[in-house]
């Protein structure tokens, strides 16, 4: 039997953080299309169960025409079982009325589905619970067994965890593959001598905190054991580059050099650029010119300047002046935090100095 595992679609997401209004309409009709091609690769692969583990929605105020959207979608595939599993954003959806029979949840206390030989189990946690329910867990050995949980995984107690996930107590339960959501990573580990666990990660990146690959997970039961596969499913990818444009003498070169190192990011991709390194006081620098450039190149761009101005410190500093004394002072002082006081130097040189800045 073919089984998908997802998390974290986060569907109605504001997505305002860095996109203007238009776009983030955009992304967030991009992220429903997302669901409507995953139970397109459902239906062509023939798989018979969407494992859904937590943050279907994003908030407990999702709009009717979207919560009836998600609905139909479901009731208009009933070859699909859709298992939900209550996040910890999204509403209990299916305190809704007419819910399409093929949408199963899990409840607050274990609840189990079975489907010829497998059984899937699933629990909503809650921001704190009590430990002890692991110890109701009850699978056969002779069936396959899937587990269903949203939450963070603790080396240890839970107790300062917010939905903490011990996984020594899931350990020899007869689990054969334990489905997670809520970290928007995926990932992929050994639970003991028989199952293993992973992360679905999110199906798309909402922000530059959640850059890279975003999809879902594969699952198949064969005679060998049990296939996983992570698959790719993201309409866009964020990126976050961080490029020393210290060798840089104008903006010419700072534009080919941010050129070169953004080369092979598709176009259809978000990209934050962080620019570091040591430029000369004289150096004019223009954000301006390279969002411009860039803008016309991918889907959105973010430029954060993290540059600072080259000043010889230990010369100033000897320098027997107004500006010398300035230097001594700043670099001195105890109460300015140490990562602005290049900042707050190169100012007041400017300012000594009768420039504008």
């Amino acid at each position: 039997m073919k089984i998908i595992h997802t998390a974290d679609l986060h569907i109605d997401s504001k997505m305002e953080s860095n996109l203007s209004v238009e776009k983030a309409k955009e992304r967030r009709n991009e992220i429903k299309q997302t669901f409507v091609r995953l139970i397109e690769y459902a239906k062509k692969h023939e798989v018979k169960i969407i494992i859904i583990a937590g943050d279907l929605f994003d908030t407990n105020e999702i709009s009717n025409r979207t919560k009836n959207l998600i609905l139909d979608l479901i009731r208009q595939n009933t070859d699909i079982s859709f298992l939900f599993l209550n996040g910890n954003h999204d509403e209990s959806i299916y305190k809704e009325e007419n819910i399409p029979e093929n949408f199963l949840h899990f409840e607050n206390n274990w609840t189990y589905f079975n489907f010829d030989d497998i059984t899937i189990a699933g629990i909503t946690l809650g921001e704190k619970y009590n430990e002890n329910i692991f110890d109701n867990l009850h699978l056969s050995e002779n069936r396959k067994n899937i587990v269903v949980l949203h939450g963070q995984i603790t080396k240890g107690s839970i107790e300062y965890v917010p939905y903490g996930i011990n996984l020594n107590l899931l350990k020899n339960k007869n689990i054969d593959y334990l489905a997670l959501g809520h970290i928007h990573e995926y990932s992929f580990g050994k639970l003991d001598d028989r199952g293993y666990y992973a992360y679905s990660g999110a199906l798309e990146g909402r922000g530059f905190d959640e850059c890279g690959e975003k999809g879902f997970v594969f699952l198949e039961f064969e005679q060998d054991g049990l296939k996983h596969l992570f698959v790719p499913f993201a309409t866009r990818k964020f990126y976050e580059l961080e490029i020393d444009v210290s060798h840089c003498s104008n903006m010419v070169e700072m534009m080919q050099l941010i050129n070169e190192n953004t080369k092979d990011i598709g176009k259809e991709n978000l990209i934050k650029i962080i620019l570091k390194g040591e430029l000369e006081k004289d150096f004019e620098k223009d954000i301006d010119y390279l969002l411009t450039n860039l803008n016309e190149k991918y889907y959105f761009v973010k430029i954060e300047d993290k540059t600072k101005i080259k000043i010889d410190l230990q010369a100033l500093q000897a320098d027997i002046s107004l500006k010398g004394e300035y230097i001594r002072q700043v670099l001195g002082s105890n109460e300015i935090p140490e990562e602005d006081k290049n900042d707050i130097i190169m100012y007041g040189i400017k300012a000594l100095e009768g420039e504008d800045f």
